[in-house]
């Protein structure tokens, strides 16, 4: 599996995790960010990459958590090997 497919899965189960300890369904969180919820489950399964815009975008319909939040969850993937 290549690095970026791999990074994309990680930041998926992170995203994931992330919504359902928040207690949001993809609806919901599709209500309250205007982000498409095929979209929020194409990042969540890992088949779509997400631009720095639509990390802030989707994160804003996060009462309890930040992008900051998300990405310091994905660094400490990052500084771990494969």
């Amino acid at each position: 599996m290549k690095e970026q497919e791999h990074f994309r899965r990680h930041f998926g189960m992170v995203l994931r995790q992330t919504r359902n300890n928040e207690g949001i369904t993809q609806q919901q969180l599709e209500a309250a960010t205007g982000v498409q919820r095929g979209y929020i489950s194409d990042l969540e399964c890992g088949r779509k990459g997400i631009s720095l815009f639509e990390l802030f975008k989707i994160c804003k319909g996060f009462p309890n958590n930040t992008a900051s939040d998300l990405v310091a969850v994905l660094a400490t993937w990052v500084d771990t090997p494969c």
